[in-house]
């Protein structure tokens, strides 16, 4: 359980890193509408007359309610579901990441 939720963390955070934007698209003059979103002069000089999006999606997942400690993760005798950290329930002092 404890390694396949470490890989389950590593791969969602490498996928949430690449996810973020697409740098070679994003300087670019035919960017349009979406290159105005890191540099807003970027319209000024766009190759489009007219960029219109139609659609767009973005989500995210996030909870702050359980915590769990990145030291004791490495721990073998670890268990998430039974040594996790509830987040009302939490020691102060330790470090916690939050999921």
């Amino acid at each position: 359980m404890k390694k396949s939720l470490l890989f389950l963390i590593v791969l969602f955070s490498i996928v949430k890193a690449n996810a973020q934007s697409y740098m070679g698209y994003i300087p670019d003059n035919y960017a349009g509408v979406q290159g105005v979103l890191f540099n807003p002069a970027s319209i000024v000089d766009s190759r489009f007359k007219t960029d219109i999006n139609l659609f767009s999606a973005s989500g995210t997942l996030t909870n702050d309610f359980y915590g769990l400690s990145l030291f004791d993760l490495s721990k073998d005798s670890y268990e998430v579901n039974r040594d996790g950290a509830r987040i009302p329930k939490k020691i102060m002092g330790d470090l916690f990441f939050l999921m």
